[in-house]
């Protein structure tokens, strides 16, 4: 079966030939990855047809297994999601810590998000993670085009993006799950991201039998 395909229960995805000593000896590893990554993809296309209709999009975090990363990320795009930034050479990520720093006289923190955003390497997405509408009012005044909200409410996002206006990215994080992703959709979040997917994410069902 192709990637992506919809499986039903029962169903065979693959057929492999070989001597039974090699079947035999890569069974377990070869299962354990495909259990792996098609419980993560088949995760992520839940939600993602959670928020059908909508423009919301959902991605992963950065919480992956490691030495997986790129698999896992793989899989999530095989599930209908897209990718998030891989590492912190992708983007900068301005986060709660940084907001205490802000003004703190540390060498480098910078006494305004828009002084450290003048600094940032040209090419650079700043992604700002917000918590209050004071944060969310310095992320914009600053020129901020992709706010990170953090374990905000639905109302919460809603009320900013309506605030945003069009050209700026509200990301949806933090605690987010089938039961509440489609709220934040329904919200005008641009981006939903769900780290469950990568470290919560229930291995599937699939089993491999010898045929004689």
């Amino acid at each position: 079966m192709a990637e992506g395909v919809r499986a039903r229960a029962g169903a065979v995805l693959a057929t492999v030939n070989a001597r039974a000593g090699t079947l035999l000896a890569g069974e377990r590893v070869a299962l354990n990855f495909l259990q792996r990554l098609t419980g993560i993809a088949t995760m992520t296309r839940g939600l993602v047809d959670a928020v059908a209709g909508t423009r919301a999009q959902i991605t992963h975090t950065r919480k992956t297994t490691p030495g997986l990363r790129d698999l896992e990320r793989y899989a999530v795009r095989v599930g209908g999601g897209v990718d998030n930034r891989a590492s912190l050479a992708d983007s900068v990520m301005w986060k709660d810590n940084h907001w205490v720093l802000l003004g703190s006289g540390e060498p480098g923190a910078g006494s305004s998000l828009g002084e450290v955003l003048a600094r940032t390497p040209k090419g650079l997405t700043v992604v700002v993670e917000v918590e209050s509408d004071a944060q969310f009012d310095a992320a914009l005044a600053a020129g901020v085009t992709h706010v990170l909200a953090d374990n905000r409410s639905p109302e919460t996002v809603a009320a900013w993006v309506r605030r945003a206006g069009p050209n700026v990215t509200i990301q949806a994080s933090g605690g987010i799950t089938a039961a509440n992703v489609a709220a934040y959709a329904a919200a005008g979040a641009h981006l939903i991201s769900v780290g469950a997917l990568t470290h919560s994410a229930s291995a599937a069902a699939i089993g491999f039998e010898l045929q004689g």
